[in-house]
C-alpha cells in the first residue's frame, strides 16, 4: 500500500575461489513454492563455475533463510552447470516447487535432486514434451562441445535421466525453443542452433521423441512463440524484411505473427517485445512491446474453438513469466502438453 520496505537481506558474497569475474558471479532472482503453499525468494549467483542458492522465506517483518545450496558442496561437485535462467515447478509431485537451474535439478529442501554433468545450457524448457511419455520433460541446449550426440538433447525432469540425444557431434549450441507447430507429428517440436561461435550454424529440427525433422533453412527461428489464433499450434513472428523469426527486439521493424510456413495472422506489432503471456485470461497469450515513451499490449482478435483456463494458473507458465526478465528471453510454456 505504502511502497515502504519491510526487509532487507544481502546478496549471496562473491567468491574468489576462482577470480573476482563478473562471468563467475552472475546473478539471478527467482520465486518458488518450496514448501507448497508459501512463496519463497531464490537468490542465486555463479553460472559458470560454482553455483550457490539461498532461498528465504518473509515470516512477519523479518526475511528469514530456509537453506544455502553450494555446488561445490555436492558429491560429486556440481560445478558450470548453470543457465541464463531459472524455472521453478514440481517435477517430483510432491506438492512443493523444484529449482531448474540449468543442467541440474534442485529439490524443494535445498540439496541436489539430479545433474546431468553436460555444462551449461543457453536454453532450458520444462514441459511435457511427449505425451505418451509420464510425467515432464526438460529440453537442454547446451553449449559446450559436445561429441557424445547430448549437446541437444532431452530428460527426465523428475530424475534427470536421458531420454533422446541427438546422436551427433555440436558445437556451441546457443538458442532452442520447444513448441508444437507442425500438427503431422505428436507433441512438442524440439529445435534448436548454433551461434557461430563453435564454427557452425547449424540448425536442427527434431519430434518430440528424437526423431530428425529437418535441418538448416528447414528449422524455424527459437525466439518469441506465441498462441494467437483459435487452434493449438503455436504461432511464430515475421519481420518486414521476410526473414523468418524474431529477436526480443525489432530493431525499428513492425512484425508480423504467422503460421508457420502459412498464412499472416496479424500485422503491425510495433516495439521490441518484452513479454509473451496470458495477461486477459482467454488462453491466448498478450504481445507486449515497448517503444519509446510508451507501452504496448497487442492482445489477439480471433476467438478461439475451445475454451481452457487461463495459462497463467500454470505454476511453471507463471515462472517463466515471472523470470522473463532474467537472461536470455524465452517463450513461457505450461506443465502440461499444449499442442494439437
Amino acid at each position: 500500500m505504502t511502497g515502504k520496505e519491510i526487509a532487507r537481506v544481502d546478496w549471496p558474497e562473491r567468491n574468489d575461489r576462482y577470480g573476482n569475474l563478473v562471468r563467475q558471479n552472475r546473478n539471478q532472482i527467482g520465486m518458488a513454492y518450496l514448501d507448497g503453499k508459501t512463496p519463497y525468494i531464490l537468490a542465486c549467483r555463479g553460472t559458470y563455475k560454482l553455483m550457490t542458492v539461498d532461498a528465504w522465506q518473509l515470516k512477519g517483518n523479518k526475511l528469514e533463510r530456509a537453506w544455502r545450496w553450494d555446488g561445490d558442496e555436492e558429491n560429486p561437485v556440481v560445478r558450470s552447470m548453470g543457465s541464463h535462467n531459472m524455472v521453478c515447478g514440481d517435477v517430483d509431485e510432491d506438492g512443493k516447487d523444484e529449482i531448474l537451474l540449468g543442467s541440474c535439478m534442485l529439490d524443494d529442501n535445498g540439496t541436489l535432486l539430479w545433474s546431468t554433468g553436460l555444462g551449461h545450457p543457453d536454453k532450458i524448457y520444462l514441459t511435457d514434451i511427449d505425451p505418451d511419455r509420464p510425467g515432464m520433460e526438460v529440453f537442454l541446449c547446451l553449449e559446450p562441445w559436445h561429441e557424445n550426440g547430448r549437446g541437444v538433447c532431452v530428460v527426465d525432469a523428475r530424475t534427470g535421466q536421458p531420454v533422446w540425444n541427438i546422436g551427433h557431434k555440436t558445437f556451441h549450441v546457443g538458442d532452442g525453443m520447444v513448441a508444437d507447430f507442425d500438427p503431422v507429428h505428436k507433441g512438442l517440436e524440439c529445435f534448436a542452433s548454433e551461434d557461430r561461435k563453435g564454427g557452425s550454424t547449424d540448425k536442427y529440427l527434431l519430434s518430440a521423441d528424437g526423431k530428425p525433422l529437418g535441418k538448416n533453412e528447414e528449422v524455424p527461428s527459437c525466439r518469441n512463440w506465441a498462441w494467437w489464433d483459435g487452434d493449438l499450434l503455436r504461432e511464430t513472428f515475421k519481420g518486414d524484411d521476410n526473414r523468418w523469426g524474431a529477436s526480443s527486439s525489432s530493431n525499428g521493424r513492425s512484425l508480423s505473427i504467422v503460421k508457420w510456413k502459412g498464412e499472416t495472422l496479424t500485422q503491425g506489432i510495433e516495439g521490441d517485445i518484452l513479454m509473451i503471456a496470458d495477461l486477459y485470461g482467454d488462453w491466448r497469450e498478450e504481445i507486449i512491446t515497448a517503444l519509446p515513451g510508451e507501452i504496448r499490449i497487442y492482445t489477439t482478435n480471433l476467438p478461439a474453438k475451445d475454451r481452457r483456463t487461463t495459462l497463467m494458473q500454470d505454476g511453471i507458465y507463471r515462472s517463466y513469466v515471472a523470470h522473463r526478465s532474467m537472461g536470455y528471453p524465452q517463450a513461457p510454456v505450461p506443465s502440461y502438453y499444449l499442442g494439437e
